[in-house]
């Protein structure tokens, strides 16, 4: 596959999964394969369909059919293979995890806080489940907790760039703009090509008042993304904002 032939790796891939036992690792690497570069969801979907029905004990394969059913948003399905999971492994922390996912895509806010508290209660340390618990939170209008629970997830993972990215939106809504700054500068130098983050601390630079800052990171971003029309744009309203208004017309023009 390294080589590009992307055919003949399916090939040798579904050989030695025939080879394999039922329960062997390499049938959920097959699928994996099969969903991101060969038959795509369909092809995944029968494979793991075909794993479990020969080994309907065998948690990985049903753990794969859960990811890829919630990722094709079929919620109904979902329920059924956590549930199928909980069966067997009633302690499951995927399962349960998931689970509070898909109440957080139907926006049933309670049953995600109800399952996220008991997942939490079960596994105090874990960030994931204080993100979405601070999601769930927060979609409610409990901003105090949300903002808790945010905390708390990234302090138990400094490079977890949701939820840092999260409470710099909070800050940012509240007008606390120093500690939104402070909070990006902090994720920008750990993880330095996120994008995303970098376009927040510019927002957060303009909305401070402080043009120059943020003129810098556009203009950084429009040089590794010359035919990207939104630099100019936002190059536009920081010139603007600095009342240098002919540099910003030209660059609203580009």
């Amino acid at each position: 596959y390294h080589n590009g032939d992307t055919n003949h790796a399916i090939s040798e891939l579904k050989t030695a999964s025939s080879l394999a036992g039922w329960r062997s690792p390499i049938r959920i690497d097959a699928a994996d394969f099969e969903l991101h570069n060969g038959g795509g969801e369909a092809a995944a979907r029968s494979e793991l369909t075909d794993v479990i029905s020969h080994a309907p004990d065998f948690i990985p394969a049903r753990l794969a059919l859960m990811h890829l059913d919630f990722s094709a948003k079929l919620y109904d399905a979902t329920k059924k293979d956590i549930a199928a999971v909980v069966e067997k492994d009633p302690d499951n922390f995927d399962a349960a995890l998931q689970m509070g996912m898909v109440d957080l895509s139907l926006n049933d806010w309670d049953a995600a806080i109800k399952d996220l508290s008991t997942l939490e209660a079960r596994r105090p340390y874990a960030p994931t489940v204080k993100y979405y618990l601070g999601l769930a939170l927060m979609d409610k209008g409990d901003l105090q907790k949300a903002r808790r629970s945010l905390t708390q997830a990234s302090d138990l993972n400094t490079n977890y760039v949701e939820p840092i990215m999260l409470l710099a939106q909070m800050d940012m809504r509240e007008k606390n703009y120093g500690d939104a700054i402070q909070r990006l500068q902090k994720l920008i130098r750990q993880q330095p090509k996120l994008l995303e983050s970098r376009l927040l601390l510019a927002d957060a630079y303009l909305t401070h008042q402080e043009a120059d800052n943020a003129m810098a990171i556009y203009r950084e971003l429009a040089q590794l993304q010359p035919t990207n029309p939104r630099f100019p744009y936002l190059i536009g309203l920081a010139l603007e904002q600095d009342k240098d208004l002919n540099g910003a017309r030209q660059s609203f023009t580009k």
